[in-house]
C-alpha cells in the first residue's frame, strides 16, 4: 500500500499544512506582455522572505501566488483558508507593484490549497519491504517537480532497482517532528508575520533585515 495524499493525510507532528493562494488576471494582450517583459512561460519570483511566484499561462493570463494565510491550530485543514480574501488582495497589489501596466487589469480568478511542509522543509520517501507499505510527500510547494522525483524513487525502492536518486539523503530517513501545540501554532504564525516585517524593512532600507537574521535559524529553510 502506498500513501501519497500529501497535505490530506493525518499529519501528527511530521508535517504541517500551509496554504498557498493564487490569483490570475484576465487574458492580457501582447502589448502588455511586451511591457512586462515576459516572452516565454518561465516561472519568476521576487527575492523576498515570504514566498511568491508567478508565470504566464498558456492562455496569456498572469498567474501569481504566495503564502500569507495563517497556520491552523492543530494542523487542521480548513477549506475557508483556501479563499483568504486579504491574501488574494495582497497578491493583486503585489502584481500591480511589480508591473504598473497592470493597474487597470482585472484579476478574474482566485483559489488556494494546502501544501505539506516538514520541519526541515525536505520531502520524504519511505518504503518498508517487509510490509509493502510506502509513503511519500512533504513537497513544500514544489510538488510539480518533487512529486515526479519522489515517485520515481519510490518505484525503484519497490522494484529493487537502484540508481543515484534512490540514494538521495532524504530517502528512508526519519522525518524530523514539528514542535508540540500550542508552541507550533504560535511559532509558525509569528514567523510568517515576522517574514513580512523583514520584507518591508528591506524594501525601506535596502539592506538585509535584522529580523530575518534572527528568524532564519528557526525556520530551517
Amino acid at each position: 500500500m502506498i500513501r501519497a495524499s500529501e497535505a490530506f493525510s493525518d499529519p501528527g507532528r511530521e508535517f504541517i499544512p500551509l496554504y498557498s493562494l493564487m490569483i490570475a488576471s484576465e487574458v492580457l494582450p501582447e502589448e502588455i506582455w511586451d511591457q512586462i517583459g515576459v516572452k516565454n512561460r518561465f516561472t519568476f519570483a521576487e527575492g523576498t522572505h515570504l514566498v511568491n511566484y508567478a508565470q504566464r499561462t498558456t492562455d496569456n493570463r498572469l498567474a501569481i501566488g504566495g503564502r500569507g494565510a495563517s497556520y491552523p491550530f492543530g494542523s487542521k485543514l480548513i477549506e475557508a483558508k483556501e479563499m483568504t480574501n486579504s491574501v488574494h488582495q495582497s497578491l493583486e497589489r503585489m502584481a500591480k507593484r511589480w508591473f504598473p501596466v497592470l493597474e487597470r487589469v482585472k484579476f478574474t480568478h482566485a483559489w488556494g490549497g494546502a501544501v505539506a511542509i516538514t520541519r526541515n522543509w525536505e520531502p520524504y520517501v519511505q518504503f518498508d519491504k517487509a510490509t509493502g507499505y510506502g509513503r511519500l510527500g512533504g513537497y513544500a510547494g514544489d510538488g510539480v517537480t518533487m512529486s515526479y522525483l519522489a515517485s520515481k524513487i519510490l518505484a525503484e525502492l519497490i522494484t529493487g532497482r537502484e540508481s543515484e536518486i534512490s540514494n538521495l539523503h532524504f530517502v528512508n530517513e526519519k522525518i524530523r517532528k514539528w514542535e508540540i501545540e500550542p508552541l507550533r501554532y504560535l511559532a509558525v504564525n509569528s514567523l510568517v508575520k515576522l517574514s513580512g516585517i523583514a520584507d518591508k524593512e528591506e524594501a525601506r532600507t535596502g539592506r538585509p533585515s535584522l529580523v530575518s537574521k534572527l528568524i532564519s535559524p528557526l525556520i530551517l529553510r
